[in-house]
C-alpha cells in the first residue's frame, strides 16, 4: 500500500524522476494508476452511469460495462500514446543505458503517466461543473465532436486539444529522456509524499463533490424512461427509403390511442439486423387489432445503409430518424432497445439487447386483452 501511495503521490510531486525510477526498477503496477483513470472518469461520466445502473437488474454486469466502455472511450488516444511511449523507452534505454529494459516494466512503468492525464481531465472537469466549459478543456477527448464544426474537421481545434492534453505527459517523457542521457545512476526515490497526496486529494474531493451536487439536483433529468412512465415527445422525421413510407415527422410520444412497439436500431447491428424479420411478422399478425411497428434508427449520419435496409424489409415495418435527442430522453444504452407503449403513451413492456420475441408478444397480447 505504501509504494502504491509513494509511486502515485511521486508521479505529481516529481513526475520525471519518478517515472525514470519506475522504468528502471521493478516495483511498477499498471493497474495503481489505472484506478486513478477509473475514479475520475467514473466523475466525469456520473449520470450516463446512473443510468445504466438503473437497470441492473435486467443486465446486472451492466454498470461495470458501461464504465469500462467509458474509460474505453475517454483514453482512446490516451493509451496510443503510452504504447508509443513503451517503444520509445525501449529503444531509447538500448541506446542511452545500455542495456534493453524489459517490455513488461515498461510497460508497467509508462501506465504511470496515466496519474498526469487523469490529472488534467479531473482538472477540465472541475472548470466544466464551474460553469467554464470550452472544448478546448482536457476532458473533452480529442476525437470527440468539439473538433468538427459544420460537419467539417477544425485542425486549429485538433492542434490545440492535441498540445494542451499530450504535452504535460510529453515533457515529462523527454525528461526522462534527458535524465537517461545525463546519468546511468538510479534516481532517488520521492521522500516526502504529503504535498503529492494533499494536491491529489483536493482535486479528486473537488471533482466528485462537485459532480455530485450538480447531478442530484438534476437526477429526474438522468432517470431513463422505464415501464410505466410516458415515452417522451418528440417530432422526427420519417425515413424515406421506398415510395409507401411517409414524408413529414412522427412524434412517438404523441400517439395516445395507439399501441406502439418502438424498436430502435441502426444497420451496423447484428442484434438489430436479426430481429428485424421478427419485428415484420409482428406488424403483420397485430396491424388489424390496432398495434403500430415503428423504428427509430441512429445513424443520421449514414442514411443509405439505413434506407437499404428498410428496402429489404417489408412495408410495415417503417422508421424514423432519431439523431440523438430522443435517445437522451429515453436514456438509451444498447441497440436494440425495444418499447411497447400503450394507448395511454405509458411504457407497458422494456427490453435492452437483443429481441425477445416470446416475451414481447405476450406483453401484447396482454395489453390487448385489458391486463
Amino acid at each position: 500500500m505504501r509504494s502504491m501511495v509513494e509511486a502515485l503521490a511521486g508521479m505529481i510531486l516529481s513526475p520525471v524522476r519518478q517515472l525514470d525510477r519506475l522504468t528502471r526498477e521493478k516495483e511498477g503496477d499498471f493497474f495503481e494508476p489505472l484506478w486513478v483513470f477509473v475514479v475520475v472518469v467514473a466523475a466525469l461520466h456520473l449520470p450516463a452511469l446512473h443510468q445504466a445502473s438503473v437497470f441492473f437488474e435486467q443486465r446486472p454486469f451492466w454498470v461495470l460495462q458501461k464504465l469500462l466502455d467509458l474509460v474505453a472511450f475517454q483514453g482512446q488516444s490516451i493509451f496510443l500514446f503510452l504504447a508509443a511511449w513503451v517503444v520509445i523507452f525501449f529503444g531509447a534505454s538500448r541506446v542511452l543505458l545500455e542495456k534493453s529494459l524489459p517490455i513488461w516494466r515498461l510497460f508497467n512503468a509508462c501506465a504511470y503517466l496515466l496519474i498526469p492525464f487523469a490529472f488534467l481531465l479531473a482538472i477540465g472537469g472541475i472548470f466544466s461543473l464551474a460553469g467554464l466549459d470550452h472544448w478546448a478543456l482536457p476532458h473533452r477527448p480529442i476525437h470527440s465532436p468539439v473538433i468538427w464544426v459544420g460537419g467539417e474537421l477544425q485542425w486549429f481545434r485538433y492542434a490545440v486539444k492535441s498540445g494542451i492534453t499530450f504535452a504535460w505527459p510529453s515533457l515529462v517523457g523527454l525528461g526522462v529522456l534527458w535524465r537517461w542521457k545525463r546519468s546511468m545512476d538510479m534516481p532517488k526515490p520521492v521522500q516526502n509524499m504529503r504535498w503529492g497526496l494533499a494536491t491529489w486529494a483536493v482535486v479528486l474531493s473537488m471533482l466528485w463533490v462537485g459532480a455530485l451536487a450538480q447531478n442530484l439536483g438534476k437526477i429526474d433529468q438522468f432517470k431513463p424512461v422505464l415501464v410505466g412512465d410516458r415515452f417522451p415527445s418528440l417530432n422526427l422525421p420519417w425515413l424515406k427509403a421506398r415510395p409507401s413510407d411517409s414524408n413529414g415527422q412522427l412524434n412517438l410520444g404523441a400517439q395516445e390511442g395507439q399501441i406502439l412497439v418502438i424498436d430502435f436500431w441502426a444497420s451496423w447491428c447484428g442484434p438489430c439486423m436479426k430481429a428485424l424479420p421478427e419485428f415484420e411478422k409482428i406488424a403483420k399478425d397485430y396491424r388489424e387489432q390496432g398495434v403500430r411497428v415503428v423504428g427509430v434508427n441512429r445513424e443520421p449520419s449514414n442514411l443509405p445503409a439505413a434506407k437499404a435496409v428498410l428496402q429489404s424489409s417489408d412495408p410495415l415495418y417503417t422508421s424514423v430518424v432519431d439523431s440523438g435527442g430522443l435517445a437522451q430522453k429515453v436514456g438509451l444504452q444498447v441497440l436494440p432497445t425495444t418499447y411497447l407503449v400503450g394507448p395511454d403513451g405509458r411504457v407497458r413492456f422494456l427490453h435492452l439487447g437483443s429481441l425477445d420475441a416470446d416475451a414481447l408478444r405476450n406483453s401484447i397480447d396482454g395489453l390487448l386483452s385489458g391486463q
